[in-house]
């Protein structure tokens, strides 16, 4: 990786020092698209980005020093304005590199991002197949409003799926919940109950029913367990006396 890095910086310094032989505007579309180019490379975005920028600038420095090296040996051939010039475009181009490579990474971080943030998602609210057409979610974690909008469509397109009855919807391992949160659950269940499917709470802690009483959200027509062991348990014996009253 170090000797493709290396590779990747001699191909730069060769790229800068085509300034001085091409004309400017010229040659800034080649430069920009292998800017571009470099930024896409998996090892230089798997690179902190201070070390790439830290060597930005080292070979910014060098250029520059070269420059002034080059006019101090040829003071008879080269006036203050060339410097200014050699040490503009330099700057300049060495700026544009920076800027190019920042803008990619960040399009690379934040592709990351939301990619780790879909797994989490998938992972912290599984819908759980039992048995009888029943199924299980657990909510676990500080549930946020995008969060409870990919609960709230991933559940109703799940249970259709699966063709779920009964869905039991366990808060015990939620910290916290805001109004909206709050909204989007309501929401579920009606959502759920419109498509026949019975939703059964268990583990609301007291502050989450603070705030559905807050808001005006009414469970009723809901039933709710303090655990979802007695959830569970609740629903077993209910459908047991259903199967002695038919036998």
């Amino acid at each position: 990786m170090v000797n493709e890095l290396r590779s990747k910086n001699h191909e730069y310094v060769e790229q800068i020092i085509q300034l001085f032989i091409h004309d400017e505007c010229e040659f800034y579309n080649a430069f920009k698209a292998w800017s571009e180019e470099l930024a896409k490379d998996v090892k230089h975005l798997d690179t902190p980005l201070h070390y790439v920028i830290r060597e930005f600038f080292s070979t910014k420095k060098v250029l520059l020093s070269y420059i002034k090296k080059y006019a101090l040996l040829n003071k008879d051939k080269v006036d203050f304005d060339d410097i200014f010039s050699w040490t503009e475009i330099v700057i300049k181009f060495v700026n544009i590199s920076v800027t190019i490579f920042i803008e990619a990474y960040h399009q690379n971080t934040t592709k990351r991002f939301l990619a780790q943030e879909e797994v989490i998602n998938e992972l912290s609210s599984p819908l759980i197949p039992l048995q009888n057409q029943t199924a299980l979610l657990p909510l676990v974690g500080k549930i946020d409003s995008a969060r409870g909008k990919v609960i709230l469509e991933k559940t109703l397109n799940q249970c259709a799926a699966k063709e779920i009855s009964t869905l039991f919807v366990d808060l015990s391992g939620v910290l916290t919940i805001d109004e909206l949160v709050a909204e989007q659950l309501y929401h579920l269940i009606e959502s759920l109950r419109l498509t026949g499917v019975e939703t059964i709470l268990s583990g609301i802690r007291p502050e989450i029913a603070q705030m559905s009483i807050k808001l005006g959200l009414r469970f009723n027509r809901l039933t709710t367990a303090s655990s979802l062991a007695k959830a569970l348990s609740s629903t077993t014996k209910s459908n047991d006396d259903k199967e002695r009253t038919l036998l």
